[in-house]
């Protein structure tokens, strides 16, 4: 009814003139109360306006809620985002920093907080809680920051999937960051780089922002964030959303392609994906991508 409709209207008017006016308690506000599964959405608007930056958890800085710095306009992803960091020990968290200030190193965090166990600790670490008081630069340093705390402070060894050569890549860590707490960058060009492909890499984001679809074959890489096995005459085949830094791309892998990778195809891979792109039509409101028999998968 008008009184119904009226409503919404006046109360999206108040919501886009905060997010002109007042972004950062705008999108501050905005993250706290939405559901998990639109909160990508919403990073990748942030990052295309450009005006707020989403900062990672930050073991000084995190709060219960998203926090925001006035003075920096960025916001500070929750600490109780992060998977087994439950209202006990994030309150012992908390606590501890308001008693004794800000914590000085991981060896500070241990001794002054004594309700965060060990699973706790390491998924603190896997969120990149320690990287600014740990002096961690790149993602790959997280490595040494575990070895630090599974041998030299637990006396234990590390978990068996610290063991293998990915460990020393980025990519590596900013997965698992974005696995742990639903925040996290991934860096893909030195990823292509390694890949050596004749096909040319596009950014999604840039390929969903062109008004015409390349001609050739192109590249794309991004994090699966969600595969559908579907059936047809011709046999199964898949729908998948790549996710790029929070730009979602819908990939459709038809049936000889999917029956070579169905196997390896998992959600949360890491993957490079060369097809064909498709304008939007009755099916897709946007450019789609889908395999061809020219179609390689590389899993990263």
């Amino acid at each position: 009814n008008i009184a119904h409709a009226a409503s919404y209207a006046v109360l999206g008017y108040y919501s886009l003139w905060f997010k002109v006016y007042f972004p950062l308690e705008f999108w501050v506000a905005s993250l706290q109360f939405s559901k998990e599964e639109l909160i990508v959405a919403k990073l990748a608007e942030i990052n295309q306006a450009g005006v707020v930056q989403v900062i990672a958890p930050d073991i000084n800085k995190s709060d219960v809620q998203f926090t925001c710095d006035k003075d920096t306009n960025k916001i500070y992803w929750s600490i109780t985002s992060i998977k087994f960091c439950g209202e006990v020990a994030v309150h012992d968290i908390l606590e501890q920093r308001k008693i004794g200030g800000h914590f000085k190193s991981l060896n500070d965090f241990i001794s002054r907080v004594k309700k965060a166990n060990k699973r706790v600790i390491h998924y603190l670490i896997l969120a990149g809680c320690f990287d600014e008081i740990e002096n961690i630069k790149v993602a790959k340093d997280r490595f040494f920051l575990i070895k630090k705390y599974f041998i030299d402070i637990l006396k234990i060894e590390c978990p068996e999937e610290y063991n293998g050569s990915n460990v020393l890549k980025d990519h590596f860590w900013q997965v698992l960051s974005k696995e742990v707490c639903g925040y996290g960058y991934i860096n893909y060009q030195p990823i292509i780089s390694n890949l050596k492909s004749k096909y040319k890499y596009i950014d999604i984001k840039e390929l969903l922002e062109s008004d015409t679809v390349p001609d050739n074959d192109i590249m794309i890489a991004g994090y699966i964030n969600m595969i559908e096995e579907k059936n047809s005459k011709r046999g199964k085949y898949a729908k998948m959303i790549l996710d790029n830094n929070n730009v979602q791309l819908s990939i459709n892998i038809w049936n000889e392609t999917y029956s070579k990778y169905s196997e390896q195809l998992k959600e949360k891979s890491l993957i490079a994906f060369n097809g064909s792109a498709r304008l939007p039509d009755k099916y897709n409101s946007n450019i789609t991508l889908q395999s061809n028999n020219k179609t390689v998968i590389h899993f990263v």
